[in-house]
């Protein structure tokens, strides 16, 4: 069974401002070669100017999701680009391997696909690895510091070449972030033939960030200020993933991702954020009062002839949650005029000669019992 299988659900109801038909029939012409897998995300733009929409599906070592990429042309069907199809088998091979501490450190990765292919093959994805604890951690220990080489260890095994000074900006980005603060995934822009890595910093603190970005010596850390103000004085967001691009030094391109407070009634809490989005530019307000309509739940039992076969009785329910929201930082460029908020300026014409952009992740999940946390 294919992901495809469990679409109609999946989009049920979907309002056309999220993904208008093309993208749907798109989505599920890639989906036809896909797994089902351990639940996925829909990455969708919310801004005038955001780009692509995309599909995410979760590889767990707990479902045997790293076995697919052992042999990706019998798992997910007619492969484009053979180079990378190739690096991702090379790097589940060696993590497989008992002796390796690829196994102990990665039980979870992710592939993401831009939705607007043409091509008849399915095209070749980014790809995210999270290291577990303790590897996760800024280079305090032993096992700290280990997880440096594996993440360079990782890196060689997908084909990316990681040049001593890479090594020496990532150490850096590590060493001087808070203790609170994790890696969250290391990544790989292979199908857009990106450059360097991304290293991703969970649970960072809001009021971390400026002078974190100052340690790293991150030039225009200035144009993240009206951002990173707007958003701490946001009640209910939980601490931020910061995204920073390292190819040789870090990168112009800065990602921000903001959660909610799984505490609060998610429905109200994200309706009340992106009514606020609206007045910063930084979401369209069509989006804006489509994106709630998401978080819902399906129980098999009360949808009993509705319920795919491709979930038949293994699972009980499938919740469907914003899983968060990622702002990207472009400095010096402007692919688009955003018109000012209602309050005055936009977060982007406030962000010294840069852009702004927007897009949602939104999680599905089939689980046997209760809802987990939607890889939080």
């Amino acid at each position: 069974m294919t992901l495809k299988s469990i679409l109609p659900i999946i989009l049920d109801n979907l309002p056309p401002e999220l993904l208008d038909a093309i993208s749907q029939k798109q989505l599920g012409t890639l989906a036809e070669s896909l797994p089902i897998a351990s639940g996925g995300i829909l990455e969708l733009p919310i801004s005038q100017n955001s780009g692509l929409a995309g599909l995410g599906i979760c590889l767990t070592e707990k479902e045997d999701g790293f076995s697919l990429l052992e042999k990706p042309d019998i798992s997910f069907g007619a492969l484009s680009k053979p180079k990378v199809w190739a690096a991702l088998k090379q790097f589940a091979q060696t993590r497989s391997k008992i002796a390796t501490p690829l196994r102990n450190a990665v039980k979870q990765s992710w592939l993401e696909f831009d939705i607007d292919s043409n091509t008849k093959k399915l095209p070749a994805p980014g790809f995210f690895f999270k290291l577990e604890e303790p590897y996760n951690r800024p280079l305090v220990s032993t096992a700290a510091k280990g997880g440096l080489e594996l993440i360079q260890k990782g890196l060689e095994n997908l084909g990316v070449s990681v040049s001593p000074i890479s090594l020496e900006t990532l150490a850096r980005c590590i060493e001087v972030a808070s203790a609170s603060t994790s890696i969250g995934y290391i990544g790989v822009m292979l199908g857009r033939e990106t450059p360097g890595f991304r290293l991703v910093l969970a649970g960072m603190p809001f009021y971390n960030v400026m002078g974190y970005l100052k340690k790293i010596d991150y030039a225009q850390r200035k144009g993240m200020l009206p951002l990173v103000d707007f958003l701490i004085e946001r009640a209910g967001l939980e601490r931020l993933s910061l995204h920073l691009d390292i190819y040789e030094g870090v990168q112009p391109r800065l990602g921000l991702e903001v959660k909610m407070d799984p505490q609060l009634n998610q429905p109200t809490a994200w309706q009340t954020f992106l009514g606020q989005l609206i007045h910063t530019g930084t979401c369209t307000p069509a989006r804006a009062g489509s994106l709630p309509a998401w978080i819902r739940q399906f129980q098999r039992a009360q949808i009993s002839e509705k319920w795919p076969e491709a979930l038949e009785s293994k699972y009980a329910s499938l919740y469907c949650n914003i899983s968060h929201v990622k702002f990207s930082y472009q400095p010096g460029y402007f692919s688009k005029e955003i018109p000012p908020g209602e309050f005055g300026a936009t977060l982007a014409s406030q962000a010294h000669a840069g852009e702004i952009s927007t897009k949602a992740y939104l999680a599905y999940q089939a689980v046997r019992a209760l809802p987990s946390d939607l890889w939080a």
